[in-house]
């Protein structure tokens, strides 16, 4: 390593994979636009506090389609982080705007976002996470057109997360 340093040598190196047979037609909404498409599905347990509005999330079973997994510790684990971030989103971020205006350069004067990132607003904590939270990976399932037959995983599950927010709605209906 020292040598190649001293060399100038680079010990990097990229490249850049175009998925074949996309033939997606925005005039005629027909077509195959990606080949990682991936499908989940969640279902949440809550307990809520009816004097406070308070709630702890008793159990999530998340069941998630990666296709032929090439690390399944690492999609197990974006899955659950992805899973409390749309947690987070649906149940306790809000947005703030402030009163006056941004900056904007066009006639349409919008307001200025206050809550941009996460030291701006209140993120899940460990006391957020599902008391019984399971992931499972669906087996078996190939992606013939994909790069050792995976399936793209960093977003989808996010929007999971909206069980927590369905479950704490149903809870609170229930209990009326």
């Amino acid at each position: 390593m020292k040598k190649a340093y001293l060399d100038q040598i680079n010990l990097s190196s990229n490249g850049h994979y175009a998925s074949p047979d996309l033939t997606y037609d925005w005039a005629t909404n027909l077509g195959r636009m990606y080949r990682y498409y991936t499908y989940g599905v969640a279902c949440t347990e809550v307990e809520i506090d009816t004097l406070t509005g308070d709630h702890i999330v008793l159990r999530s079973d998340v069941v998630m389609d990666v296709g032929r997994s090439l690390n399944p510790a690492i999609d197990i684990g974006q899955i659950e982080g992805a899973f409390i971030q749309g947690q987070g989103w649906c149940t306790i971020e809000e947005p703030l705007f402030s009163p006056t205006t941004g900056f904007c350069n066009s006639k349409f004067s919008l307001n200025l976002v206050m809550t941009r990132g996460p030291g701006l607003y209140k993120i899940p904590g460990f006391k957020d996470i599902p008391v019984d939270f399971r992931v499972q990976l669906v087996k078996g399932v190939r992606n013939d057109k994909a790069v050792h037959s995976s399936k793209g995983i960093g977003e989808p599950p996010l929007f999971l997360g909206g069980s927590v927010y369905w479950a704490i709605k149903d809870a609170i209906l229930d209990a009326r």
